[in-house]
């Protein structure tokens, strides 16, 4: 028997997970050019790129911030409080952020995704600062979409991992007790750990050697395909 059939369901989390190239938010980046190719005119160079840097700054100490676990602002209006952006440019600005947030999903991993979707029920987890329609064209169009039973962001509940909010909506959304499920994620402090507190059994994807806290680990979530238990 394979090691997945011995659960119900299946909640993946999505960045560093099955989907790549993500984050791409350091002061490497050209945000300048992504919002003129945005059709944004109003602002300069230096203004787009320092309040990208600002909002960024204050998400990051939000994020790790256990007050707003639960309070967790949207990225408009991060954008508005940290950026010293006003409200009338502010969306301009929240898309560039956005576009540079969002990554791929390579074949092999939504091949993985659909494979795995027709043997058991699954459900995306993710912490994510976007909205969650700026990740369903990259969801859509790579076919990982039509895996997913349903599809939780963090961005819609004003929550984030490890909040159990978001873990409970998708094992509601499935019908499946903690205890019948797996959770498949590449961070211990987001993923694993609060899984794990919850009840659900947990693999630790990016790593090859065992991992004390998760009952198993994979360097990809292809491997769920066929490792046995």
């Amino acid at each position: 028997m394979r090691f997945v059939d011995q659960f119900r369901g299946l909640l993946f989390d999505m960045n560093g997970t099955f989907m790549f190239g993500h984050d791409r938010l350091d002061d490497t980046e050209d945000f300048f050019s992504t919002y003129r190719g945005l059709g944004g005119t109003f602002l300069s160079e230096g203004e787009v790129n320092e309040s990208v840097r600002k909002i960024c700054a204050g998400l990051r100490r939000d994020y790790d911030d256990p007050h707003c676990f639960e309070a967790f602002p949207s990225l408009l209006d991060a954008t508005i409080k940290y950026g010293g952006i006003s409200e009338d440019r502010a969306e301009e600005i929240a898309n560039v952020i956005a576009a540079h947030e969002v990554g791929v999903v390579p074949s092999w991993a939504a091949h993985t995704l659909l494979t795995l979707s027709t043997t058991h029920p699954l459900a995306l987890v993710s912490n994510v600062w976007a909205p969650a329609e700026c990740w369903s064209g990259v969801l859509e169009g790579s076919g990982a979409a039509a895996a997913f039973r349903c599809q939780i962001f963090s961005s819609s509940f004003g929550a984030i991992k490890p909040s159990p909010l978001l873990f409970l909506a998708a094992l509601n959304a499935l019908e499946v007790k903690a205890s019948d499920a797996l959770f498949v994620g590449d961070s211990i402090e987001r993923d694993i750990r609060p899984a794990k507190r919850l009840g659900m059994n947990t693999a630790l994807i990016g790593s090859n050697t065992n991992c004390a806290e998760a009952d198993i680990t994979f360097l990809t979530i292809e491997q769920l395909l066929h490792c046995s238990d």
